[in-house]
């Protein structure tokens, strides 16, 4: 099968069903780590880290299951995965197919190992050409197995399903619908960009710092206890109201942007190069306020 016949839309429904399966490992993997059962000794950067703990096979069985199900469906497509040097499939994809899948097999491992809920499947189906990513065509799906949500969609639209219900039986039994950010968001602000010396005019452009913008460094200057709710795939169901990031990678963090433009909120994507993935800048929030206060401060 190839996806310049089906389309980007219906290639990544195809992936969905192993997708939620994949997502689920990941929360039995969660739940080993948190009772105990498993135990995760190694970071991911250490070169012996791989397939001696825990928290890497998370990793490994996303790339592994969606890597194998891309590999053995769509004839026209490459895989460009986090976990390229490691996983078992990678290696085996054509290097120069008309499509790539740019994969984060889980975005959030740091959020798996401390048991919190917001980790996600994240990748996105693109063009390329002579094996560089394009990114001028493009689908993006995120999956978040503890919210039992999957988004698929790009800039120009997104749908959203429930997988409470799913069950794995080699078809997709889901029910899609059109899916808006919430017109109230939750909690503050994701800033990945360091704002020590702009504190007073992100007060001249009208936001309160210690309820408009949280972030880490900000613990540095006197908020114990802001609303983290770290992960930018929160600004989908409304747990953040914005977030802005400097040298965004499409695997995850640029793919979210997409996602949150094509759900209704306002974008700015600025930069992006193709031979790296990576844009310099993207900037989203579903209030105009912020969105324009920080494209004031970071343009």
């Amino acid at each position: 099968m190839k996806i310049s016949s089906i389309g980007l839309i219906e290639a990544a429904k195809k992936l969905i069903p192993i997708t939620i399966i994949s997502g689920r490992v990941a929360c039995h993997i969660q739940d080993g780590l948190i009772a105990g059962r498993v135990q995760n000794t190694l970071s991911k950067e250490e070169e012996e880290g791989y397939n001696k703990q825990a928290l890497t096979d998370a990793d490994l069985v996303s790339s592994n299951l969606i890597g194998a199900v891309a590999l053995t469906t769509f004839s026209d497509v490459s895989y460009l995965s986090e976990e390229a040097k490691a996983d078992n499939v990678s290696k085996y994809f054509l290097m120069n197919a008309p499509f790539t899948i740019v994969f984060d097999p889980l975005n959030g491992t740091s959020y798996l190992r401390d048991g919190k809920k917001c980790f996600e499947n994240i990748y996105t189906l693109t063009d390329a050409l002579h094996g560089n990513v394009q990114n001028s065509e493009r689908v993006v799906v995120v999956n978040i197995p503890r919210a039992h949500k999957i988004y698929v969609g790009n800039e120009c639209g997104v749908e959203v399903a429930d997988t409470t219900s799913f069950i794995f039986d080699g078809s997709c039994k889901l029910e899609y619908t059109k899916h808006h950010i919430p017109t109230k968001a939750k909690g503050g602000v994701y800033v990945s960009v360091s704002l020590k010396d702009s504190l007073n005019d992100i007060r001249s452009l009208g936001l309160d710092v210690e309820s408009h913008v949280a972030h880490h460094i900000y613990k540095e200057y006197g908020i114990k206890d802001p609303n983290w709710n770290f992960v930018p795939a929160g600004i989908l169901n409304g747990d953040i109201s914005a977030f802005a990031i400097k040298g965004i990678d499409l695997m995850d963090s640029l793919a979210i942007a997409y996602l949150a433009q094509g759900s209704g909120a306002y974008t700015l994507i600025k930069g992006y190069h193709p031979e790296t993935h990576i844009a310099d800048l993207a900037i989203c929030a579903n209030d105009k306020k912020i969105f324009d206060a920080f494209c004031t401060l970071l343009t």
